[in-house]
């Protein structure tokens, strides 16, 4: 069953970044407000950033879908924020014109935001360990203290829910970083491609023979017993256990891997992208009106209205 919900009410106190300086705790002399993560009702669906599409391009919020949420008034950057566990990253504008510069911050549930680094935010470690960071023409991962331990070849690529970040290298196969920069390479097949995490320690391939897990650590590769039609965008759970993807009709569908069952899924309009949470027990549809998240137990939905998720 479906639930549709008026336009989710704004708790705008409930959650303040304020800017501290790196290194700067509660209890300080610095005066700052503290993050606040509203919290989620039992059994329902996650906190999640979410962005008003109605809002404009920045009014991104943080809440559990379906319930309160609240604004997030000092992540003013075009890049989105991102949620690891506990930890928010989020970007800074600062000055304008040629003068203008993206500031990197981060902060947990009941501490100050703090800045990590100037730059462009990439892909941030489900852990909260470690993030990708564009600067300089050059692409980095940093540490949360906004050290760099690792020279990257680009943002291309994505972590795996047990932290580690692999990277497709332009002189084929992957490179595979742990999230202390520690980094090992594995050969691919050049008719085969990464496309995102599989569950811990795995990768998702696209193979001529359709679609594959990699062990990112023996290199090992073992073709799914069912693959979908002409998938594009696939996405797989964080435990691996289902794939979502647009259909040759850029319809979104579920599949669950052990036994190829397919269900199409709701959207709000023309379908833009699709978000796993964390638990791997919801998964949101996005679309440029609005959206929608689902239980993939029971397949019940909720309308958010003009919100969609971002990062869970």
């Amino acid at each position: 069953m479906k639930a549709r919900l008026p336009r989710l009410a704004l708790a705008g106190l409930a959650l303040t970044l304020a800017a501290c300086d790196l290194g700067t705790t509660p209890g300080s002399s610095t005066a700052c407000s503290k993050v606040t993560l509203p919290a989620a009702s039992a059994g329902g669906a996650p906190v999640a950033v979410l962005r008003d599409v109605a809002g404009g391009p920045v009014e991104y919020l943080v809440g559990a879908p379906g319930r309160t949420s609240a604004r997030m008034p000092e992540a003013d950057g075009e890049i989105p924020p991102v949620r690891t566990g506990d930890r928010l990253w989020f970007t800074v504008t600062r000055g304008a014109g040629a003068d203008r510069v993206l500031e990197i911050r981060t902060a947990r549930a009941g501490e100050c935001s703090s800045r990590v680094t100037d730059g462009t935010l990439g892909p941030a470690d489900p852990q909260g360990k470690a993030i990708v960071v564009g600067a300089d023409a050059k692409w980095r991962m940093l540490d949360t203290s906004g050290r760099a331990i690792a020279d990257l070849e680009g943002i291309r690529g994505t972590w795996t829910p047990d932290g580690y970040l692999v990277e497709p290298r332009t002189a084929g196969g992957l490179a595979v970083y742990d999230d202390t920069g520690k980094r090992h390479d594995i050969d691919l097949s050049s008719d085969s491609s990464a496309t995102g995490a599989m569950g811990p320690g795995h990768e998702l391939l696209s193979t001529p023979s359709g679609l594959a897990s990699m062990d990112i650590v023996s290199g090992a590769v073992t073709t799914l017993p069912h693959s979908p039609s002409q998938p594009a965008n696939v996405e797989a759970s964080r435990d691996g256990k289902y794939l979502t993807y647009f259909d040759a009709q850029r319809n979104p569908q579920l599949m669950r891997v052990a036994d190829g069952v397919i269900t199409a899924l709701p959207a709000p309009g023309p379908p833009t992208g699709m978000t796993w949470s964390a638990d791997s027990r919801w998964v949101a549809v996005q679309s440029p009106y609005g959206g929608v998240v689902v239980h993939v137990d029971d397949l019940t939905s909720i309308d958010t209205g003009p919100l969609i998720v971002i990062s869970w």
